[in-house]
C-alpha cells in the first residue's frame, strides 16, 4: 500500500512539473530586443532588410544621437544614404511600440578605399582608416 502511494504521489508531481507554465525573463521595459532584420554597413549607407513592412527605423550614432528616420518598404527593407562615416550605428525599428535594436555596424568613406585598375578589391574597415 505505501509502495501504491509512493508511486502515485510521483506520478502527481511529474504530471504537475509537465503540464506547469514556462516562466521566462522579459526583456527590461525601455530597452529594445535583439533585432530579427539584418543591417549591413556600407560606404556612406546602412542597409537594412528582413524588417517589418511599414514599421518605422531610425538609425542612431555610436553615442545614440538619431541620425535618421525611416519606413519599411512593403519588402522589408530600407537604405540610409548619406551617412558620415564611422563606427557603432545600430538601426531601431518600432513595429507597434515593440522596439528592436540591431547590433552595431560601420559606415565607411569612400575615399579610405582607393579603386585599383589591375584587381577588383572590396573596401575594408582597415582601407577605409587610412
Amino acid at each position: 500500500m505505501r509502495e501504491n502511494a509512493r508511486l502515485l504521489a510521483a506520478g502527481t508531481l511529474l504530471v504537475a512539473l509537465a503540464v506547469a507554465p514556462v516562466v521566462t525573463a522579459a526583456p527590461s521595459l525601455g530597452a529594445p530586443a535583439p533585432a530579427a532584420f539584418a543591417v549591413r554597413g556600407s560606404v556612406e549607407q546602412v542597409a537594412v532588410t528582413h524588417a517589418t513592412p511599414g514599421a518605422a527605423v531610425s538609425l542612431h550614432a555610436a553615442g545614440g544621437g538619431e541620425v535618421a528616420l525611416g519606413t519599411v518598404d512593403d519588402q522589408g527593407g530600407l537604405l540610409f544614404r548619406d551617412v558620415p562615416p564611422g563606427d557603432g550605428y545600430a538601426v531601431v525599428q518600432d513595429d507597434g511600440g515593440a522596439l528592436t535594436e540591431s547590433e552595431p555596424v560601420s559606415v565607411l568613406s569612400p575615399s579610405g578605399c582607393p579603386r585599383s585598375r589591375s584587381t577588383t578589391r572590396r573596401c575594408s574597415r582597415r582601407d577605409s582608416a587610412t
